[in-house]
């Protein structure tokens, strides 16, 4: 591709999608020889610029991959070698020209990654065997169809063992119709693009044992015991997509193995699909269409702030709808009355289930984050007339609805 010559906000896209799938990297603006002027006036900043050429590349990427079909399932996959009966040929992968040289970031515990890029390297597309599924979990009985439970940040595997059994005995009680996990359920920190800072961090650690299946396991139980689970995707599941961009062309070879719509699936659960719905994180949107509608005038986001005053911020971004967010590991609300309407509006989060100390933060510095979940009550007559509680855990116990415990002794 030649570079343009007239700078539109198209071209501006195609051209930064064009680098990198020729590079295997998002560009700088003047890596990609474009005027600094052209790409405040058309996107405001640099980074929403490399944000939404980094989605643009992810979707066209996935429309590659992923087959309109089933794909064929394959006896084993052995070493891969051309020509024996353990490799599926499948169509070259496209590229341009000659196919580029990128060097593979291994993600610790993920092994597929190595065979993906031999694969890759001998001119196939990998023959993805996605989960079967392992039980089935049949839908709950007498659930309570005007309670929905949020489930703030976990973290696996640096999630607080404690306060994640209290909240799966408030599950068990209510039985909610929905139950909303509100992002980051992984840390996915092999993904990460930071260093480990601490030996614990990196001893014994696999994706797949210490995240993944801790992680399918809490989304079994969860499913046992309410009506639909959505899963909204945070900014740490999406240190996946960013080590796909990151590795090119074998990256892709590797994304339908590391999908988190993938390994936690329907069919990774044993569940009906329309059980289960899982909203990506989009880092440049922040507008109604990349959230879950609670009921019409209640959204809930992973986050759009980390800010000191997030909730005020959340609720300034929402204008005329209350919402429901995670992100920031802490316990806020911003209630105000609009005042043309009489409507009251409110923006609430509700701490995380993570340890509230991270390995991370080596320099001694406390956290002012709280352990906690969220319960909202509703008519059974009118879903906009709702009621939030908001649980606090504290040394293993939470007090809910009216002096009603849950505890871990």
């Amino acid at each position: 591709m030649n570079r343009p010559t007239r700078w539109t906000r198209d071209t501006l896209i195609e051209w930064g999608v064009y680098l990198i799938s020729r590079d295997g990297a998002v560009p700088s603006a003047r890596h990609a020889d474009i005027p600094d002027t052209t790409i405040r006036r058309e996107f405001g900043t640099h980074n929403a610029f490399k944000e939404i050429i980094e989605r643009v590349w992810i979707d066209r990427g996935r429309q590659r991959i992923e087959a309109p079909s089933p794909i064929p399932q394959v006896p084993s996959f052995s070493d891969g070698v051309p020509g024996t009966d353990s490799v599926h040929p499948r169509d070259p992968v496209p590229h341009d020209g000659d196919r580029p040289t990128v060097t593979v970031t291994h993600p610790p515990g993920y092994a597929d990654v190595s065979v993906a890029q031999r694969r890759i390297e001998e001119g196939y597309a990998p023959a993805v065997q996605l989960p079967q599924p392992v039980i089935a979990i049949p839908k709950p009985v007498n659930l309570r169809n005007d309670v929905t439970i949020f489930v703030p940040d976990i973290h696996f595997p640096f999630h607080d063992p404690v306060s994640l059994e209290v909240v799966k005995q408030a599950i068990a009680h209510y039985k909610p119709r929905r139950i909303v996990q509100l992002g980051d359920m992984l840390d996915c920190a092999c993904f990460s693009s930071h260093d480990g800072k601490t030996p614990d961090e990196m001893r014994n650690y696999d994706f797949e044992q210490h995240e993944i299946e801790p992680a399918r396991e809490f989304m079994r139980f969860c499913l046992q015991n309410c009506g639909e689970l959505v899963i909204i995707l945070g900014n740490h599941e999406y240190r996946i997509e960013r080590w796909v961009i990151k590795n090119g062309l074998p990256g892709y070879a590797a994304y339908n193995n590391i999908r988190v719509e993938n390994l936690l699936g329907a069919n990774a659960l044993g569940v009906s699909p329309e059980r289960i719905t899982f909203l990506p994180y989009q880092p440049e949107a922040k507008d109604a269409a990349h959230g879950f509608w609670v009921s019409p005038n209640h959204i809930a986001v992973h986050g759009w702030s980390y800010a000191e005053h997030a909730a005020a911020q959340h609720l300034r971004i929402a204008r005329t709808v209350s919402i429901a967010f995670g992100h920031t590991h802490r316990r806020e609300n911003k209630t105000i009355r609009e005042p043309m309407t009489g409507t009251a509006l409110q923006a609430d989060s509700f701490g995380t289930l993570s340890k509230l100390q991270p390995l991370y933060a080596v320099n001694g510095q406390p956290t002012t984050w709280v352990n906690g979940f969220g319960i909202r009550f509703e008519s059974e007559t009118n879903p906009n007339d709702w009621e939030l509680n908001k649980p606090m855990i504290q040394n293993g116990r939470a007090i809910v609805d009216g002096g009603l415990r849950f505890s871990v002794n």
